[in-house]
């Protein structure tokens, strides 16, 4: 009916424009979408790119495109810093992605959530920026 309609509309437009609840570091796979603001997107039919941290145990893990990684990380407050990353040693045609990648990791100061998206910030500015994602 009208009356239905209207209200469904209206009730839909308030929680379009509610803010997103900021999405919590760890426990979260974050999804690669930029390096150096430039836009990263797997090829057809391959995996999504992401790492995820795990509080318990102080480790970072994800896979950038041909290699699975772990390693350890410390956060204090919004400072982040990786420690040496261990990488599976699979050849792939290119690592370049996969190499770009982990120099950001490693060049990380400090990090920034805005809703669902992850900012890595590096001495000289934005490193990656990454997109909450839930099964």
């Amino acid at each position: 009916d009208n009356y239905t309609e209207r209200n469904s509309s209206a009730a839909s437009d308030v929680y379009k424009r509610q803010p997103v609840a900021d999405a919590e570091l760890h426990e979260t796979r974050w999804e690669l979408r930029a390096l150096a603001n430039e836009q990263v997107k797997p090829s057809a039919g391959q995996e999504m790119h992401f790492l995820q941290f795990d509080d318990v145990s102080n480790t970072v893990s994800g896979f950038v495109g041909c290699n699975n990684f772990t390693g350890e990380y410390m956060v204090s407050g919004t400072a982040l810093e990786f420690g040496s990353l261990a990488r599976t040693k699979r050849a792939c045609p290119s690592m370049a992605l996969e190499d770009r990648c982990h120099r950001a990791l490693q060049a990380a100061v400090r990090y920034e959530i805005r809703g669902t998206w992850l900012i890595l910030y590096g001495a000289e500015g934005e490193l990656a920026t990454f997109e909450a994602w839930y099964e």
